[in-house]
């Protein structure tokens, strides 16, 4: 079934689900460039430009929409002699996010912004990913 925003979305990849689906379209109206990468559970990946640098945009999804991840991940990794200061950093402001967090790979230094949600069943519309991708 192909919800009422998303009259342009006739035919899911087998992986695709709805609302990866709908941020494919989200980001495509938008004027993003997105790809869907069928080999990771069919997740939608898009480049965002923003005054700091381009960051790699990336939502993943459950088999049936009903729970999907966010991840932002930042242009620049932290050079190997500042990780752990930034790591102290992000698990200070880690402490007062109510929604999401900040990780680091200690390996390559590689910081991203992740959001998971959980939709208790309920199959999430272009509202909802829309105020979470702010677009």
């Amino acid at each position: 079934m192909t919800p009422r925003c998303c009259p342009k979305i006739d035919r899911i990849g087998e992986r695709m689900n709805i609302l990866t689906a709908l941020a494919y379209e989200i980001l495509s109206e938008s004027g993003y460039p997105v790809i869907r990468d069928e080999d990771h559970g069919g997740s939608v990946q898009s480049l965002i430009d923003l005054e700091s640098g381009t960051y790699r945009f990336e939502l993943m999804s459950g088999p049936q929409g009903q729970d999907f991840t966010l991840f932002l991940r930042t242009p620049e990794s932290i050079p190997e002699g500042h990780r752990f200061a930034v790591m102290e950093l992000l698990t200070r402001v880690n402490y007062r996010l109510a929604v999401g967090h900040f990780e680091m790979d200690l390996d390559d230094g590689e910081v991203r912004f992740v959001h998971r949600q959980l939709t208790g069943g309920v199959q999430p519309g272009s509202d909802l990913l829309l105020t979470l991708m702010r677009i």
